[in-house]
């Protein structure tokens, strides 16, 4: 067989077309309030695909999809936020988002100003460390104690 014939004979690549199951979340994963935002959005990020991602933290649809599939990836997207916040405790804030299309990008930037948003109170032992005239660890053991802490201090932003 010629490389002609291998051409030609190929076919297209049908574009992505959003899952019809939307992923389900555990109790734990749940976006709650501003304690839990920064691990919902690691549990997002780690579970979603990239473009849906992107998609809610610019609002750009994907080069990848279809117009005429923009909507059914908007429901998706929208579904997705949906099933991975509380029921009670979240979602109805966003309500007044869902009879808009394309609004996805929207809930996203509400739900990270709403419980993203970082106090200065919470800044305070992270500044701290930083900024401690305290020398840097001199073992191994003394240096993974200092980074623990660290990355604790650093996830209350």
């Amino acid at each position: 067989m010629s490389d002609d014939t291998l051409k030609s004979s190929t076919l297209a690549v049908p574009p992505p077309h959003p899952p019809t199951q939307v992923a389900a979340f555990a109790a734990s994963d749940l976006l709650r309030d501003t304690n839990g935002y920064q691990d919902w959005v690691l549990t997002l990020c780690s579970r979603l695909p990239s473009d849906v991602i992107d998609y809610l933290q610019s609002g750009v649809p994907s080069s990848s999809w279809p117009p005429s599939y923009v909507l059914l990836w908007d429901h998706y997207a929208c579904a997705l936020i949906c099933a991975a916040v509380d029921p009670w405790m979240v979602l109805p804030g966003l309500s007044q988002y869902f009879g808009d299309p394309h609004s996805r990008h929207k809930i996203w930037v509400a739900l990270r100003m709403q419980y993203g948003a970082v106090s200065a109170v919470n800044l305070l032992p992270v500044i701290s460390q930083l900024f401690s005239p305290n020398p840097m660890p001199n073992t191994a053991d003394e240096f993974l104690q200092f980074r623990n802490q660290s990355e604790n201090d650093s996830r209350l932003l």
